[in-house]
């Protein structure tokens, strides 16, 4: 209740007291007076110890008020961040999930490259030895070749010349037959 109001209370009970006190005589009306004025200093003082209580209650309420609201903001303040640490959380399982896929395709990429560089590799080997196999030995030519391969004439200096080539020995009338090849005149040169 406020101040006011107590004011009014108070001043109504003494009014009261007085009129009731101009009705019924004096002397008993002195001591009702005195009475009233004493139960009204007393409704006075209660009166003013419950504002005073209902005013610290107003201050602690008011305090409870603001600290709730402080709460309340901390507690909103604290959602938010789990809130943000949730969706962080979610991406980077997402950049794991992704990378780990990723992961998983380079290496059966890898595996499967592999597989074709053996593959490859055998082929290779099949093909090596087919040549290999396939590739005939080319033989020594013959001077009569060798004399067609050169346009139709050939000479050697010497035995060993004509020896070296594959030639020895040398017959009269074949190619690359010459007298100084042939010592003794048999017809046979380098023999």
């Amino acid at each position: 209740m406020s101040r006011k109001a107590t004011a009014i209370l108070v001043g109504a009970v003494l009014a009261g007291g007085i009129v009731i006190g101009s009705v019924g005589g004096s002397s008993s009306s002195s001591a009702e007076i005195d009475e009233l004025t004493a139960e009204n200093a007393l409704i006075s003082a209660q009166l003013e110890a419950a504002e005073d209580r209902a005013d610290a209650a107003s201050v602690d309420s008011e305090q409870a008020r603001s600290a709730a609201e402080e709460l309340e903001d901390t507690t909103a303040d604290l959602q938010r961040q789990i809130d943000d640490l949730g969706s962080a959380i979610e991406v980077e399982k997402q950049k794991a999930v992704d990378a780990a896929q990723e992961a998983d395709e380079a290496l059966q990429q890898a595996e499967e490259a592999s597989a074709l560089v053996d593959e490859r590799d055998a082929r290779i080997g099949e093909l090596e030895a087919a040549a290999a196999a396939a590739t005939p030995v080319a033989p020594e030519p013959q001077p009569e070749q060798a004399a067609v391969e050169s346009g139709g004439s050939v000479s050697y200096k010497n035995c060993s010349e004509a020896r070296a080539a594959g030639a020895a020995p040398v017959y009269r009338g074949d190619p690359g037959y010459a007298s100084h090849l042939d010592r003794d005149g048999d017809g046979v040169g380098c023999e």
